[in-house]
């Protein structure tokens, strides 16, 4: 069953492309672009290699090596190994079929073409009906700082096997670079961007290092399992960075940028943790060792995007209001639209003044609700809204104590005034009748519980304990 969002993913290395064929597999060509870390290409025998974006499109292609997950399924290694015993340097293997790949595109960069250009013909030869795009066409290079001195990432990974402790790592050219066209209008029209579980340092790191900020919910897949990784040395480099390999490590490299976060089942317990990031969690089993594996993890992946963004599909805007602007810089970044508070701190007159912002892109009706509501779910959002056919009406969901309000919907807007405030249930109620609308009144155990003192912190974690038990 194909998905009808339109998807971005981040990827690099065997994880990723894994998880981008998924992908494939759950989306319509046209909502899928995939945008791959460039960072490790290097010159080999003089020619162009580019190993992420290779394994990335024949994984797609179905021509990857099923049991390395990079190379070339039924690959000879004639020419290299003839090369080898001439003296030629040996420590990269290049198979025969794969060589094909990089005299083409070696050729065509020499004549001045671009690698994104490249590629997108590459994947029409192979039959790739996705948009696959490198990161940039500018030369970006990953460098790890080592004890061994700066080496270059295929010198690091292949010829030094990882064996060299890290210290850090630099991305020469990235400052200069550029995403390559159609990356930031696919990102523009993206309903959400997926990274893949490829390694953050090296794999991702460089993407997010070249192109344009992203404004759309973001969705990060652990590829540390149990506190180890399935292919390639991330453990290891959190190790040596003085972190501890897990999924909230990764969780805690993705802070500022991801919505939700999705991890393995053995890694359950660190859950509470990771949403304490301000992060939705998703807990499945992410180990792809089949082609069903990445198709169900691509689908798990898409339904719990899905249901994220749902919340925001049921409604014309959203609106944050608030006096901080760090909080107004978060509300951006998930595509709401904000009114920063101003003069003495007032609730009603603030949410008055939200209401004719508001009245500008939406008509139907206003939903306030508070920020301390922690138990809110997008099922709650829909009750309120479904409360709301055949205006006039009011829906209103008091607090457990019935004496505050902690959901109020006015349909149409403007219909009564805000009278937010001690005991403001009843307030509302009378401004209602007043008017001669219609009073809808919702209790539910979830919109009931606002935070307003250190004893309804302890209540959310007595029902959190119950709900684990």
């Amino acid at each position: 069953m194909k998905s009808n969002l339109k998807i971005v993913a981040l990827a690099g290395g065997v994880g990723g492309a894994k998880l981008a064929h998924g992908l494939a597999q759950n989306l319509p060509p046209e909502d899928l672009t995939i945008i791959v870390n460039t960072g490790d290409d290097f010159e080999h025998y003089g020619l162009f290699i580019c190993p992420d974006l290779d394994t990335v499109c024949y994984t797609l292609a179905g021509l990857a090596n099923p049991e390395t997950g990079w190379g070339r399924v039924n690959e000879t290694w004639n020419v290299i190994g003839n090369a080898s015993k001439l003296g030629g340097p040996s420590w990269f293997n290049l198979g025969d079929q794969d060589l094909g790949t990089h005299l083409e595109r070696t050729r065509r960069l020499k004549e001045g073409r671009c690698l994104s250009e490249i590629t997108i013909d590459f994947c029409k030869a192979w039959g790739i009906q996705c948009t696959v795009l490198p990161m940039s066409d500018a030369p970006v290079r990953t460098i790890v700082e080592t004890e061994a001195g700066e080496l270059a990432f295929q010198e690091y990974f292949v010829h030094r096997r990882c064996e060299p402790r890290v210290k850090g790592f630099r991305f020469d050219g990235a400052d200069k670079a550029e995403a390559v066209q159609g990356a930031r209008e696919a990102l523009q029209s993206a309903d959400a961007v997926v990274i893949c579980p490829s390694n953050p340092w090296v794999s991702i790191d460089p993407i997010l290092r070249v192109i344009p900020e992203i404004e759309k919910p973001v969705f990060a897949v652990s590829p540390i399992i149990g506190g180890e990784t399935v292919k390639g040395p991330a453990a290891k480099m959190y190790r040596e960075l003085g972190i501890e390999p897990s999924a909230l490590a990764v969780a805690n490299h993705y802070r500022d940028l991801a919505t939700g976060f999705v991890l393995d089942q053995v890694d359950k317990q660190l859950q509470g943790e990771i949403m304490g990031l301000n992060m939705q969690t998703l807990v499945t089993n992410t180990l792809m060792r089949s082609h069903d594996d990445r198709v169900r993890l691509a689908h798990e992946v898409l339904g719990f995007i899905g249901n994220n963004l749902c919340e925001l599909k049921e409604l014309e805007e959203v609106l944050v209001v608030s006096r901080d602007p760090a909080v107004l810089t978060i509300a951006r970044n998930y595509g709401a639209r904000t009114v920063r508070e101003d003069g003495q701190p007032e609730l009603n007159t603030a949410l008055k003044r939200a209401t004719v912002v508001a009245q500008v892109y939406a008509t139907r009706g206003v939903l306030v609700l508070p920020a301390d509501l922690p138990l809110i779910s997008r099922d709650d959002v829909l009750t309120l809204i479904e409360r709301a056919e055949e205006p006039p009406v009011v829906v209103i969901a008091p607090d457990r104590h019935e004496k505050g309000t902690n959901a109020l919907l006015i349909a149409p807007s403007g219909l009564i005034e805000y009278d937010f405030g001690v005991n403001s249930f009843q307030r509302h109620c009378a401004r209602v009748k007043e008017v001669g609308a219609r009073l809808e009144i919702v209790n539910l155990p979830s919109l009931g519980l606002d935070l307003d003192l250190p004893e309804d912190l302890e209540l959310v974690r007595k029902l959190e304990l119950s709900k684990t038990a």
